[in-house]
């Protein structure tokens, strides 16, 4: 049965839905039978508990994940109208099955009670962004009909389960089944019963519990698939969010750096993800962790642009407002000297007047633009140096070329009312660090010997002197010597920055 549309306004509304009917009863027979491939059938069970004393150890024991040993059931967790759910509730047709488990449990076997909590915990290494969340979706088919004494899931509506925040104890390592009171919303819990070939279905943050099975000989057996869309992450064969309950997860996100979580999928401090309430309960979640790049590091709304910042020098794009500044600028000597256009004999270019200044501009804002469909920067991604406490813009920085094998070059300049205050030493640093976050494998500084300013601001960037290029470059029909500065990331840091 194709999911209706009051489902899915249920689903992003009230943050759940129940549809019965959801399984033809051919495909749900054939589904049933199957089952017993994996686990005893009820009448079997209740005979001799203890010949089946691995449905006892705990609540998760008859947990079996897929693929399983039949077509009938391993064909439902893709099942063509529950495909057709995540794709209208996710907004993507490039979906990711990334559990299918099922789930059979028998009256006695143990306390399938549990307090109310959000999946989340263990499905993302993060916290939901409460301003696009649908991106999981949690479905459960019931196979076998569902009472009140079959020991329901109970599911508190969203508006209601939204009063609880979504990290409420501060640094907890699990917080699954332990903040809220065993009965708190006693009252408001639906519960989710319905006949067998029933589709319950909802959200990673909806509040929800296992209930007891009253019933002498109840047994109730489900299929759970849960979809998310794929990100460009194409191999792999650990899903860490499993792992986010531990305490020695929590160790190693609070101690590594942005570059080393991103190896494990968190997303990087670029990543549009990030806004003020991921920022605030990511922090609730791990207390420790030092978010300041991912505070610092915000797109300028649009997603394609990045601003960066070390708390003294920020770097920012270029805006058509700027383009007086940087006319003015191409003026000066020094800038004309070792940052202007030259042609073959080194004779500059004349200074860009405001109309060039605003084409350079608009060269660059197609570069952002480019950087946001690859992902990866590239040549004329630029930035306007700023002071942060100020706002005054003082400089350039930008890249000249990204190789097919990760080699970046960049430059930059500082205006002359702006320099001898560390302002490239420390643009240099944020960019080169940024650079590394997208996985350069070199940054190279090409300097025109005998610019000791520069040479300066390399050094105090970390970079390391390299070797000189006799006669690379040419200025004013002279051959010159340019020094080559580089960076490698294992042993760059910006510590070593002024």
């Amino acid at each position: 049965m194709r999911v209706p549309e009051r489902c899915l306004e249920d689903l992003r509304n009230r943050g759940y839905f129940l549809l019965e009917g959801f399984l033809e009863r051919e495909e749900l027979a054939a589904a049933q039978e199957a089952l017993w491939q994996h686990y005893p059938r009820p009448e079997e069970y209740f005979v001799d508990p203890a010949a089946h004393a691995w449905l006892s150890t705990d609540q998760w024991a008859g947990l079996v994940r897929g693929p399983w040993r039949s077509w009938d059931l391993t064909r439902l967790a893709f099942h063509l109208d529950l495909v057709d759910l995540a794709e209208r509730f996710l907004g993507s047709s490039d979906l990711r099955l990334y559990e299918g488990e099922l789930w059979a449990k028998y009256a006695g076997a143990v306390d399938y009670d549990q307090c109310h909590h959000r999946d989340f915990v263990n499905h993302s290494l993060v916290v939901p962004k409460r301003s696009d969340p649908g991106t999981q979706m949690l479905s459960w088919i019931l196979l076998s009909d569902v009472t009140e004494e079959d020991g329901p899931t109970k599911v508190v509506p969203l508006p209601i389960g939204d009063t609880v925040s979504y990290w409420p104890v501060e640094g907890d390592h699990d917080i699954t089944n332990e903040y809220l009171p065993m009965g708190a919303f006693a009252d408001e819990e639906i519960s989710m019963t319905g006949p067998a070939g029933t589709l319950v279905t909802f959200r990673s943050d909806t509040l929800h519990r296992g209930s007891h099975m009253t019933g002498e000989r109840s047994a109730r057996f489900a299929l759970l698939a849960n979809y998310d869309v794929w990100a460009p992450r194409w191999t792999g064969r650990v899903a860490w969010a499993q792992y986010a309950t531990r305490r020695e997860w929590f160790d190693l996100v609070e101690r590594a750096s942005p570059r080393e979580r991103s190896l494990f999928g968190f997303p990087s401090p670029d990543d549009p993800y990030w806004d003020e309430q991921t920022l605030a309960d990511t922090q609730h979640r791990y207390p420790t962790m030092d978010l300041t790049p991912y505070r610092l590091r915000q797109s300028d709304g649009r997603g394609d642009r990045v601003t960066l910042s070390d708390g003294i020098v920020m770097l920012r794009p270029w805006s058509m407002e700027d383009a007086s500044f940087m006319a003015e600028a191409s003026a000066d000597p020094a800038i004309l000297r070792y940052n202007g256009t030259l042609d073959r004999f080194g004779y500059p270019a004349p200074p860009m007047t405001t109309a060039d200044a605003e084409a350079v501009i608009r060269r660059f804002t197609s570069s952002w633009e480019a950087f946001a469909r690859a992902g990866t920067p590239g040549a004329g991604v630029a930035f306007a140096i700023v002071a942060a406490s100020s706002g005054e813009l003082v400089g350039c920085c930008g890249l000249d070329d990204w190789s097919n094998i990760d080699v970046v070059q960049f430059g930059y300049w500082i205006a002359p009312e702006a320099r001898g205050r560390g302002f490239a030493a420390r643009a240099a640093a944020s960019l080169t660090g940024w650079l590394f976050e997208h996985g350069a494998a070199r940054v190279v500084l090409k300097i025109i010997d005998g610019n000791d300013a520069s040479v300066r601001v390399a050094r105090r960037a970390g970079f390391v002197y390299e070797g000189t290029l006799r006669s690379q470059g040419v200025w004013q029909g002279q051959r010159c010597d340019v020094m080559v500065f580089a960076a490698l990331p294992h042993e760059w840091s910006p510590s070593q920055q002024a």
